[in-house]
């Protein structure tokens, strides 16, 4: 029973710090995206995603808009190429309409994929994901989503 309780309370503080945004980040790279319709092709937005790092923890933060897509979005993902592997994902809880705010902790980037991201945007890309285009963003590869956007440095 006790050990029960346990791995409820760890899980419970994972998915916290998974969904908290970061105090005071040490180090952190902001690029964007502008999307537009994959699997949804009347759709389109923009996204903005913070990178970096607060103390032991890599996190993702995102500021999304999307136009004349199907909501709620469920997730999101970074991929390596248009179609390439995920190596980066965004854990969306809820989509309450407009803009969607929010932060991925330590489940969402490991280390190495971050240093990746950041070296070389350009090469990678933001899917989005709804009920219509859906993606379970733990697996390794995802089919189109409803919008992409590749990303870019901000300047």
């Amino acid at each position: 029973m006790r050990r029960a309780s346990m791995v409820v309370g760890l899980i419970a503080a994972l998915v916290a710090v998974s969904f908290t945004v970061p105090a005071a980040a040490a180090q952190s790279t902001f690029v964007q995206a502008t999307l537009v319709g994959d699997g949804d092709p009347d759709g389109s937005g923009s996204a903005v995603l913070e990178f970096g790092r607060d103390k032991n923890l890599a996190f993702i933060c995102h500021q999304i808009q999307v136009e004349n897509v199907s909501r709620p979005i469920t997730g999101g993902a970074i991929t390596v190429g248009e179609t390439g592997g995920i190596v980066g994902r965004l854990i969306i809880v809820q989509d309450p309409g407009g803009d969607l705010e929010g932060c991925t902790g330590q489940l969402g980037i490991k280390d190495r994929d971050l240093r990746r991201i950041l070296k070389d945007p350009d090469s990678h890309f933001l899917h989005l994901y709804n009920n219509e285009h859906p993606c379970d963003v733990t697996g390794l590869v995802c089919p189109p989503g409803a919008v992409i956007g590749q990303l870019e440095a901000v300047s």
